[in-house]
């Protein structure tokens, strides 16, 4: 009889918020379970006797309400009895979690004792990034989980179905923690080998999920979003790791030292195989350092030229900026790559150091000319403001280097410790500590401005009694609950933000509308000529790029389609866009569609968004082609019947 084995994912969706209809417009972010189906490949490949299902909870909640918007049913309880159903018609003697981030940690506990409710017998586990780092917490918070795979399991996990099979010993496996049945200590198996040979694994096996219904259901990357010929999107990794040791990321924690690629010729291989069995013809690259070789990215992109496939990929999770030189990015566009994201993080050479991002604000600006002679390429920059290191000049000199880096487009993450980081690692210390036993600690780290001028200002005193050390105490604690997103309840989940989070959150958004919108290069181009000052000297700077009205246009749609219809902002950029275009029809179209907007009581924000942010005499350029859309030849519905 064949070992069954059931592997699913714990959803990061809040369905408290869940919004039925962003879900219906396909607004939610929708990947395949990589995790799931490279597990399932490597469990079929080393394992007699099993038999493997996979269920993408994520998926099928977002299937099911994007077909049945007026269900009665709540999210939450559709789950729960979608995964009652799934274990009651299979009847796995396993089941396996995927806890890939820190949101999905209070779900995990739900299902995991859901699953034990229903089948007592059924061995439950977990493993991936969050579970690996938050092990310890998770087996005392949950009696129904039985072990977690620290690390990657490919090998730990094979052995393990191994043993439930009887053919393997205990004290054989590796890579597991679990709970000591007489002691109840949480106890850990010697650590799993290393996966240096990362050919020695097989292909993921998509067949067990509905990759080509993905894209029906949500957003699988960025040539999904951008493309108005969405099609089915297939998620690669060539590599595991990165190179760099940067102190806010867990990959280097999770992955070990270095980068292991896989060969050229397998990535090639897995293509074709993507391609022409499959079918797709949209791929996303997972990877954390992609170029981090550089023959062997070129090895790759040299193979995609010579097939010429039909087939367009995106490296959206990030590469590094000291990889890229003119013949790597040459190479890449050949090869159909159309967007790349940059992981930049801050405009301050003293923040790299700190935070061992392995750059320079000089090296930015010098590369920055490839992208610019590479205008095929579509690039993200991404950045971190709220560094508990850097006061107020140094956050407004990121928002600025950004600017004039000129990016197709910035994300601005506010920054918060992640679990398994050397940064979320300095929070519990400094807590461990007890507030007033280690300064250079909590000099070195604090969580949020006010919270860390009060301290710094009672140290100083040495005026700590006991309260007061106890109230700082709880504040770390809420802080690192936040960070794990678990605060209080475990069938909870909230995300409480700090005031000066708070704050820098909406700073980070005025320079989103500001930068992104109402500043885009695409939308009015970008020409720079003038010396920076650095710690490393003065250097000289000239950066020019031409406007691309249709690159702009493809991204301010993308807002009103998925985010909000009534984005002011994006109806402005809109209007401007197609006007610089030559296309007076669709500029009057949004001209009128921006003035309505702020001119209704109820859209406060908009109004004082577009007041604070647009120059009076723009906003009275387009009032006045607003009151050219009274006239019956401009009107909306004139306007509609004459495309039409």
């Amino acid at each position: 009889m064949k070992t069954k084995v059931l592997l699913m994912n714990s959803p990061h969706t809040n369905f408290e918020k869940f919004d039925r209809a962003f879900n219906k417009k396909k607004g939610n972010v929708l990947f395949p379970p990589l995790s799931l189906t490279t597990l399932s490949g490597s469990l079929l490949k080393n394992v007699n006797d099993v038999s493997i299902e996979i269920l993408d909870n994520e998926f099928e909640v977002m299937k099911y309400f994007s077909e049945n918007m007026n269900s009665p049913l709540k999210e939450l309880d559709y789950l729960k009895q979608n995964i009652i159903n799934k274990i009651k018609s299979f009847k796995p003697k396993v089941v396996g979690l995927s806890l890939l981030f820190s949101q999905a940690h209070p779900m995990s506990l739900i299902i995991a004792d859901l699953i034990k409710k229903h089948s007592p017998e059924t061995i439950v586990v977990c493993g991936g990034n969050h579970a690996t780092f938050a092990y310890k917490r998770m087996l005392e918070m949950c009696k129904s989980i039985d072990f977690i795979f620290l690390h990657e399991a490919d090998y730990s996990f094979s052995k393990f179905i191994r043993y439930v099979q009887g053919k393997l010993e205990f004290d054989k496996l590796r890579g597991i923690a679990f709970r000591d049945k007489e002691t109840n200590e949480i106890k850990l198996s010697p650590p799993a080998e290393r996966i240096n040979d990362l050919d020695s694994l097989p292909i993921p096996k998509t067949s067990l999920i509905n990759i080509k219904d993905y894209h029906k259901y949500g957003r699988m990357g960025s040539l999904n979003q951008r493309s108005a010929d969405v099609q089915p999107t297939y998620t690669i990794q060539t590599c595991r790791g990165c190179t760099a040791e940067c102190t806010f990321c867990s990959v280097r924690q999770f992955n070990g030292k270095g980068v292991r690629g896989f060969s050229a010729k397998r990535v090639l291989e897995e293509i074709d195989y993507v391609y022409n069995d499959l079918g797709i013809k949209q791929i996303e690259v997972i990877d954390d350092d992609f170029s981090h070789n550089r023959q062997r990215t070129l090895d790759i992109c040299n193979g995609l030229i010579k097939r010429n496939y039909d087939l367009e990929w995106s490296i959206q999770h990030g590469i590094r900026l000291t990889t890229l030189t003119d013949e790597v990015m040459h190479a890449m566009v050949l090869a159909k790559c159309r967007m790349i994201a940059i992981g930049v993080e801050s405009g301050n050479d003293e923040s790299l150091k700190i935070i061992k991002k392995p750059m320079s604000v000089k090296l930015l600006y010098s590369k920055s000319e490839l992208f610019k002679r590479h205008p095929e390429l579509y690039v993200r920059g991404n950045w971190i403001v709220g560094f508990p290191f850097e006061d107020d000049s140094q956050t407004m000199n990121t928002f600025k280097v950004a600017n004039e880096i000129g990016f197709d487009w910035n994300q601005f993450n506010v920054f918060r410790p992640i679990v398994g980081t050397p940064e979320f690692d300095k929070l519990s210390q400094t807590r461990k500590n007890s507030i007033i036993d280690n300064q250079k600690d909590l000099q070195s780290y604090n969580t949020s401005k006010k919270f860390r001028d009060k301290l710094a200002s009672e140290m100083k005193k040495n005026l700590l009694n006991d309260a007061e050390a106890d109230k700082y105490s709880k504040e770390i604690d809420k802080q690192m609950m936040a960070s794990m997103m678990i605060e209080g309840s475990q069938n909870e989940e909230k995300r409480v933000l700090s005031e000066y989070e708070e704050e820098t959150a909406e700073l980070a958004y005025l320079k989103n509308l500001e930068m992104n919108f109402l500043n885009n290069k695409n939308l009015n181009g970008m020409s720079i000529n003038k010396s920076i000052e650095t710690h490393k000297g003065t250097f000289h700077v000239n950066l020019k790029k031409s406007a691309n009205y249709q690159r702009a246009i493809n991204d301010f749609k993308q807002i009103l389609d998925i985010h909000d219809p009534n984005h002011a902002i994006a109806h402005f950029c809109l209007y401007k866009a197609y006007k610089f275009k030559g296309d007076l029809l669709n500029s009057k179209i949004h001209s009128e569609k921006f003035n309505t907007i702020i001119s209704n009581p109820l859209n406060t924000k908009w109004t004082y968004y577009s007041n604070k942010l647009i120059d009076k005499t723009e906003l009275d350029m387009v009032k006045k082609d607003y009151q050219n859309t009274l006239e019956p030849k401009y009107s909306s519905a004139a306007i509609l019947n004459a495309k039409a």
